[in-house]
């Protein structure tokens, strides 16, 4: 036989008030976990039974729950036993059926447990032999109205697709029972629900099958359906050809069973059983074959009763093992990279126990692997003021520090950790690498005014610039050619005035060439070249093109006075041709040098 796995959760309160609180919701998971786990009850493994409740049960902590209890721990030939009571929802859009759990939003479906959805992931895939469901729920909304044929129908919960897979697929069973509705509210028996407490009762001997000693689901709920009334009456779905086992070797035929369950994880008050049992005989229309019965239990002193009998260390080392637990698995789950798992984990034991140390380096691991630093910082802070000699706490701090580049405070702190423990090759590293840090920072720090220089000149030899300076160089040479044509065509006009013209056109020309080629190298230079080629184009049209030359003659000859002021024009563009382009080339030559030695 396998093991035996189970996932028990219970939810009364809900953040969305259309989800009234429960009364014994908390109180039937507890104790049906407690059962499970207790030496003269199931027998199963402690460790193979996970316990949630209260404002720890939210929808995406039981979902993950239950896709790696199913897909990832459960091995052929195991059982699995999940039980969840809360509140459960119909969808009034799609009409599939929906568990609440402490954070789900009645208008959000999304937010509950679709059940259809957990169904369809588990049922083809999970290696387990047999998986069972016992949903215990008050049935909450209008789609319950909408939707039922009697008013306790638990039908529509799972619908008519879930319904159908079960079908397909064997030792896949729904047990289920409603809690209440419109009709009828909750119904409870010694600060137990109906349904839990008859389930205790079966599980402790009234539910055993004589010839084995075994408490199977089949003869367990033989008895329920006989000893409910409709309300809390449970309803089962699916196909299990074997057995399905939940406890062995319980004790009947008139012995008197005492089972005191032991502190699971809570700081609920346990419960102690007593059942005296006799037989009786009825058959399950729904399972196959029959099997017999037992009934008859009674609930010694209530829970309260029980409750004042705890001392407050009982109480205390409790949270602290469920704390414990919480964190085994956010450790397991940090190891193997399932980081949003184990922080989820490690938020849950702080909640139980806030001020747990190992807690909150865990936390503080996890926050950094996720890179987020400001808040891993502040967990280790509030893990140092609990132990400000905890030589590992400095070390994650210098660790913290120096990702968010606060490099002398973290070699303060990881110092401090030397102090405290000299022996740790791994905090002389992380020295050693803040060492290094505050080394490359400093460089940095040196070399960051020049980086800026460089930077600047590339912002500044952009575009934008490199039409700059061809605009310029093109006003300049207009402006020049503008005072020779001036010199042609008005022969009265001033001769300072073409000179001055010409001659600033042929400095504007030098200066912006040198200028601009010596500061953003040979783009700049091809920029002289192009307009040095466009004066020797005009000047060689001039001379070399035929038909304008023969003009230029005519003009002479009937204007002789022409003759000076088109001597000077021609000169004047030989000379822009030649002389820009020699002083740019030169200015460049001279830049690249500068550069070469400003960069080394």
């Amino acid at each position: 036989m396998g093991r035996r796995l189970g996932l028990v959760v219970g939810v009364n309160q809900y953040q969305d008030t259309t989800f009234q609180p429960l009364r014994f919701a908390e109180n039937d998971a507890r104790v049906f976990a407690q059962w499970l786990v207790n030496s003269r009850g199931g027998k199963w493994a402690l460790n193979d039974v996970q316990y949630i409740q209260g404002i720890h049960a939210t929808r995406d902590a039981i979902e993950s729950l239950v896709l790696q209890l199913c897909l990832s721990v459960a091995q052929p030939d195991d059982l699995v036993v999940i039980y969840i009571a809360s509140h459960a929802f119909i969808d009034e859009r799609s009409g599939d059926g929906y568990l609440a759990l402490t954070d789900t939003a009645y208008r959000d479906a999304k937010t509950g447990l679709h059940l259809l959805s957990l169904a369809q992931q588990i049922m083809p895939w999970s290696r387990a032999n047999q998986i069972v469901f016992i949903l215990d729920c008050f049935q909450t909304g209008q789609g319950w109205s909408a939707r039922r044929t009697s008013p306790y129908d638990v039908l529509p919960l799972l619908g008519t697709s879930l319904l159908a897979g079960i079908q397909q697929h064997p030792n896949r069973v729904f047990l289920c029972s409603c809690r209440g509705n419109e009709f009828g509210m909750e119904a409870g028996e010694r600060g137990l629900g109906l349904l839990m407490h008859s389930i205790i009762v079966g599980l402790s001997g009234a539910g055993t099958d004589p010839a084995t000693g075994n408490v199977t689901l089949q003869n367990l709920y033989t008895y329920l359906i006989s000893k409910l009334a409709k309300q809390q009456r449970p309803q089962i779905f699916g196909q299990a050809p074997a057995p399905i086992v939940l406890a062995s070797g319980v004790v009947q035929q008139g012995q008197q069973q005492i089972v005191r369950t032991p502190p699971l994880a809570t700081s609920q008050p346990m419960a102690v059983y007593t059942a005296n049992t006799m037989q009786a005989r009825q058959e399950s229309p729904l399972l196959q074959g029959s099997y017999n019965a037992t009934a008859t239990a009674q609930i010694l002193p209530s829970f309260q009763q029980q409750g004042r009998r705890q001392d407050m260390h009982s109480l205390e080392e409790e949270r602290k093992q469920q704390s414990k637990l919480l964190l085994e698995r956010a450790s397991q789950a940090f190891k193997t990279q399932r980081i949003e798992e184990a922080l989820r984990f490690t938020d849950q034991a702080l909640q139980i126990v806030p001020d747990e140390s190992a807690g909150l380096i865990l936390k503080g691991q996890i926050l950094g692997t996720m890179g987020r630093f400001p808040e891993a910082l502040a967990i280790v802070d509030q893990a140092r003021q609990k132990e400000p000699n905890n030589a590992l706490i400095w070390s994650m701090g210098a660790v913290l520090l120096t990702n968010i580049g606060r490099h002398q405070e973290a070699l303060t702190a990881i110092e401090r950790s030397l102090e405290l423990d000299a022996s740790n090759p791994e905090s002389y590293a992380i020295k050693t690498n803040i060492m290094a840090s505050i080394a490359v920072t400093q460089t940095r720090n040196k070399t960051l005014p020049r980086n800026e220089l460089i930077a600047s000149e590339k912002k500044r030899s952009g575009p934008l610039s490199f039409f700059v300076a061809a605009l310029f160089q093109f006003v300049s040479l207009l402006l020049g050619i503008t005072g020779g044509v001036l010199a042609v065509l008005l022969p009265a006009i001033p001769a300072f005035v073409p000179l001055l013209l010409q001659s600033l056109g042929l400095t504007f020309l030098c200066v912006n060439a040198a200028r601009y080629s010596y500061r953003y190298g040979f783009s700049r230079v091809l920029i002289t070249l192009f307009f040095s080629l466009l004066a020797a184009g005009i000047l060689g049209i001039g001379i070399g093109f035929r038909p304008v030359y023969t003009q230029l003659m005519l003009e002479l000859q009937a204007h002789p006075a022409y003759m000076l002021p088109l001597f000077f024009l021609g000169a004047w563009l030989a000379v822009a041709a030649v002389l820009p382009v020699l002083i740019a080339i030169v200015a460049f030559i001279i830049g690249s040098v500068t550069r070469v030695r400003r960069n080394h």
